[in-house]
């Protein structure tokens, strides 16, 4: 830490810290005025273990112009500790191969969906001005400046038992490898869609339930309804039910898990005939014998990190990782030779270049990337 610390004070980190601020997404240019301690540097120090702890500045000695520095070494040394260190000190020892000659340059993912509605018609989505996409007898479907796709119902009367009232469709939203989109369902609920995933729902809930169907994952913000409990099914059987709550379901067909984890409220997830009630920091894993596990202590601010605009790895073994960089910058990976066992510890924004994220990767560990065609080769 003495040695971080000291290097941080160089002529050499303040070469560099434009692109090391980058890298950790933290501001690299000091404010006018003091930091504010608690809002921006606390959350990353009550993450350092107690006997580093004292080695960090209190909020007397933390001022303008060190404000970044301090952010930075807590920052790493939160990295450094979880056993992964991004050694963000030394000039990189080895470049990265690229050759893409595949035509569109690869690029960190953007606010970008399409809708498909019920009879089949595909509606792309972004972000660029506020308008409506879809309109019916009971139901209007506009996009936001925010990036969100907005349902709202003119259904009247109680819609759990008119249906001759509301005009009823089952629209999908999906969002390409390289996208995520915000979907506010009829009932107000949030439904935020990471890549490569997808929300089917009504353009009205009917009935004693509120029931929607994902692939991919996809962090929830539910609509409190006691009377109207909120239901999410997955292609691989697991049902979550919820009356409101926060949670995330990461459902991906390539995962070796579908996983459910509660932030906050209360949820009860079931698959093959086996029933998990779940506390906040508590967790669902359904693999794919069949099995459910049930996992305490969750890290949930890591779980939702893309939601964040971060990756974040906690001894992440690199098939897991190149999943996620993956989908996000719509890549291939594949493997040349064996695959490495090197496990990953790391906090990076989801906004570098995929070639600054693989070259973080690959000077930290005996691993080695190229990538060729939008295709990332993996070496030991």
């Amino acid at each position: 830490m003495d040695e971080l610390l000291q290097w941080l004070d160089s002529d050499e980190a303040t070469e560099y810290m434009p692109d090391i601020c980058s890298q950790l997404g933290i501001a690299a240019t000091p404010a006018e005025s003091e930091p504010d301690y608690n809002n921006e540097w606390q959350p990353l120090l009550e993450r350092i273990p107690e006997e580093e702890a004292h080695q960090l500045p209190t909020e007397k000695t933390l001022r303008i112009g060190l404000a970044a520095r301090w952010a930075v070494a807590a920052a790493v040394l939160i990295i450094c500790v979880a056993g992964g260190a991004i050694i963000l000190k030394d000039k990189p020892r080895q470049t990265l191969a690229s050759n893409n000659n595949a035509g569109k340059p690869i690029v960190p993912g953007t606010k970008k969906a399409v809708l498909i509605t019920d009879n089949g018609q595909q509606i792309t989505l972004d972000s660029s001005e506020d308008k409506i996409v879809l309109q019916g007898k009971n139901f209007t479907i506009q996009t936001n400046r925010n990036g969100q796709l907005v349902n709202k119902s003119s259904a009247t009367g109680d819609v759990r038992t008119n249906t001759a009232d509301a005009e009823m469709r089952v629209n999908t939203v999906a969002t390409p490898p390289g996208g995520q989109y915000e979907v506010i369902l009829p009932d107000g609920t949030k439904a935020t869609l990471n890549a490569a995933s997808g929300i089917s729902y009504p353009t009205a809930f009917q009935g004693n339930k509120r029931e929607v169907k994902i692939t991919g994952e996809v962090y929830f913000e539910v609509a409190k309804n006691a009377r109207q409990p909120f239901v999410v099914s997955t292609e691989r059987n697991m049902q979550i039910e919820v009356l409101g709550t926060s949670f995330n379901v990461k459902a991906y067909s390539n995962e070796p898990s579908v996983k459910t984890t509660l932030l906050d409220g209360a949820v009860r997830v079931s698959a093959n005939n086996t029933t998990q009630l779940l506390k906040p920091q508590q967790q669902a894993q359904l693999t794919n014998d069949g099995t459910m596990h049930l996992m305490t202590n969750v890290d949930v601010s890591s779980v939702i990190a893309w939601k964040n605009g971060v990756f974040e790895f906690n001894s992440t073994d690199i098939q897991s990782v190149m999943r996620e960089i993956s989908r996000w910058y719509n890549v291939d990976i594949a493997y040349e030779g064996k695959i490495p066992t090197d496990l990953f510890s790391a906090i990076i924004n989801r906004q570098n270049s995929i070639g600054q994220v693989l070259t973080m990767l690959q000077n930290t560990l005996r691993v080695h990337f190229a990538i060729k065609n939008r295709t990332v080769y993996v070496t030991n």
